[in-house]
């Protein structure tokens, strides 16, 4: 198992909703972290319950090289640089 892990924000409402749309393409799953608290990233209520607006960490974990590329690619839009 491949795990690829990001530090994001996301700063809005409209930011949230975007993310969870896109989190539920994926087949793999997606969790969404802050500190030691491990949220499913395609729950609403588990990416509200870590309070998405201060920076966290997204992470997929897969086998599949060419799901962590478009993961990245796709994610960009959040992470902090």
């Amino acid at each position: 198992m491949l795990e690829k892990r990001l530090k994001i924000r996301l700063e809005s409402l409209n930011d949230i909703c975007e993310f969870g749309k896109k989190v539920t393409m994926f087949k793999s799953d997606i969790n969404i972290i802050k500190g030691s608290v491990v949220c499913d990233a395609k729950s609403i209520m588990g990416v509200f319950h870590i309070n998405p607006l201060e920076d966290v960490y997204v992470e997929i974990i897969t086998d599949d090289a060419r799901e962590i590329k478009e993961f990245n690619d796709i994610m960009s839009q959040f992470v902090l640089s």
